[in-house]
């Protein structure tokens, strides 16, 4: 039972001195980093196989950390693009947005959202200029190689019960949800997205040959931008926007 005892003592030594490792920089100090490498050959001596998996495991926690700063940039880096290259989107990458797209949650898992990808030429055109509401020319949207349009397909008591009773639309937010996870994976992948909410949805339906059950909200371009990103437009402080309890 001792030597058990000081193994968990041990463990937990070797696991704050992992999770607290220096960073590797010019910021840090020369003796902390000379601590902690002591302390870790220390651990990989008396224990070297639980030295390896708390290790592991800290190593991910690290890396979900690096990965949360590269989200941080994706968002700031997220732009509307409407001026784009005619070169196609390999049909590949777009089966990858759409994956990253469909992985998005929802109210109690019902998935509402529905995807047309179109990347024939004169059917985008069609959308454009019969599947918009008048008074705004976008004709840029036709250049863009694809379009996708964002569809609901309603479940009754999630979609059409819930809301009467809460009057929160959960069909609206998840598919919000979903076309923001397509338009963040696109900029990651390099690619310009816009999305275009004035629609007619019943010609929206009509072109993309879907049932009736499905409603039209929605398209988004994709392709490669032909100029460089703008200037991020200005955006409310946090303050003005939030209210801490």
């Amino acid at each position: 039972m001792c030597h058990n005892l000081a193994r968990s003592a041990i463990c937990e030594f070797m696991r704050r001195q992992l999770a607290c490792r220096p960073r590797n920089d010019a910021s840090t100090f020369p003796g902390s980093i000379t601590r902690h490498r002591q302390a870790m050959r220390i651990a990989l001596l008396i224990y070297p196989q639980e030295t390896a998996t708390v290790s592991a495991g800290l190593e991910s926690t690290h890396m979900t950390s690096d990965k949360a700063c590269g989200f941080a940039d994706l968002v700031r880096q997220r732009r509307s693009c409407r001026t784009y290259k005619t070169d196609a989107v390999p049909p590949e990458t777009v089966a990858r947005i759409l994956d990253s797209a469909r992985l998005a949650p929802s109210a109690c898992n019902k998935q509402p959202w529905r995807f047309a990808v179109v990347t024939d030429q004169a059917t985008r055109l069609r959308l454009v200029r019969e599947g918009l509401q008048p008074g705004i020319r976008m004709e840029w949207a036709a250049i863009a190689p694809v379009i996708f349009v964002l569809g609901i397909r309603k479940d009754f008591i999630t979609h059409r019960l819930a809301p009467r009773l809460s009057g929160v639309e959960y069909p609206l937010l998840d598919l919000g949800i979903a076309g923001e996870h397509l338009v963040l994976q696109a900029t990651e992948l390099g690619l310009g997205t816009c999305w275009i909410g004035w629609i007619r949805p019943r010609q929206v339906r009509r072109i993309v040959d879907w049932p009736g059950d499905i409603t039209p909200q929605a398209l988004i371009t994709l392709g490669w931008p032909a100029l460089p990103p703008s200037e991020p437009r200005p955006r409310l402080e946090p303050g003005d926007i939030t209210k801490w309890i």
